[in-house]
């Protein structure tokens, strides 16, 4: 695997459709890997989707999917989209992982008294 920018593979990632006419982002989450070539195997990581029923309630809410090539991650954001494909038109980014603390304030009545 040789070095490449975030660019580059934001363009192989552009140009990328399987077979079955997937594009990349949507493509990633049911292979779980791909190989890009020269750049070499994505690897799927984890992807966030509004929960719950997929119906158009859901239309236009934030989704994306964490990939990876060796140690390098990166995230493409998008909408959901109930009647067609999702739009993936958010940044491409490199990230990484961050564990955040945070505290939250929950009821300790049993009984909701």
């Amino acid at each position: 695997m040789s070095y490449f920018t975030r660019r580059q593979l934001e363009i192989a990632c552009l140009q990328y459709e399987d077979d079955d006419g997937y594009e990349f982002f949507d493509a990633i989450k049911e292979k779980k890997s791909i190989d890009l070539g020269e750049l070499g195997i994505v690897r799927y990581v984890e992807d966030h989707r509004p929960s719950g029923d997929y119906d158009e309630d859901h239309d236009g809410e934030y989704i994306d999917v964490i990939f990876r090539i060796g140690e390098r991650h990166f995230r493409k954001s998008g909408v959901y989209s109930s009647w067609d494909s999702d739009d993936w038109d958010g940044p491409f980014e490199e990230v990484t992982e961050a564990r955040i603390q945070r505290t939250e304030w929950v009821n300790i009545n049993k009984r909701g008294e």
